[in-house]
């Protein structure tokens, strides 16, 4: 039998390593949470503003060849100009957060369709100032028409790239907890047993004692 104070020395140990563990797990389930609040759920929403900010762009294109005067002309450029702006202003937040060999594939696929789409927008427009429209319309519904679609299915794979990263990380977190929560009981369950064998080692050493009071006093009173 393995001796109480060799039994409780492993316990200690074991207690100690449980802690350390303990703190590793939180550690990871801190990383994850990071991971997610800093970098999936940001990318989504930058991702998602760019794809809807672009079909407003587009929209404005079509009002701008249905347009009757200079002056609707120069407000939905104007507004054309506001909305490629905030398109700037995603691009550059999310740019850095891109991570992962398909998203740099996705996002390069759709900087490249995005900006021939640019350079077709500027042949819309110089059309629909000289009142060609029905050339501005062919213009927007032939080459422009199957870019814009093809840089939105790019937008679209990066928000789902997101989201299975974000839900990869969520379930790596949620494993973690359990392990933090198994681990935790197991501590407790060491440092329960270490408390019991202390208990029980002291009792037996008050017994001892009595023992050899009753035995003293016995031969004393002989």
């Amino acid at each position: 039998m393995i001796p109480i104070k060799r039994q409780l020395l492993i316990s200690g140990a074991l207690v100690l390593c449980g802690l350390t563990g303990s703190v590793l797990f939180m550690a990871g389930i801190h990383g994850k949470s990071n991971e997610i609040n800093n970098n999936w759920l940001p990318s989504i929403i930058h991702v998602s503003n760019i794809n809807k900010l672009t079909s407003d762009f587009r929209i404005n294109e079509l009002q701008h060849i249905l347009s009757l005067n200079n002056d609707q002309m120069n407000a939905y450029e104007s507004e054309i100009v506001r909305i490629t702006d905030l398109i700037n202003g995603e691009l550059r937040m999310y740019e850095p957060l891109i991570t992962t060999p398909l998203e740099k594939t996705l996002y390069a696929d759709f900087v490249l369709k995005w900006n021939e789409y640019l350079k077709q927008h500027q042949q819309m427009v110089s059309l629909s100032r000289e009142n060609r429209n029905e050339e501005a319309k062919m213009l927007i519904r032939d080459r422009s028409d199957m870019l814009f679609k093809e840089y939105s299915s790019s937008l679209k794979a990066l928000v789902a790239e997101n989201r299975h990263l974000a839900h990869i990380e969520t379930g790596e977190g949620r494993d973690l907890v359990w392990l933090s929560v198994a681990n935790i009981l197991l501590v407790l369950g060491l440092v329960a047993y270490a408390v019991y064998m202390t208990v029980q080692y002291m009792k037996r050493m008050f017994n001892k004692v009595i023992t050899s009071c009753v035995s003293i006093m016995t031969e004393l009173s002989v």
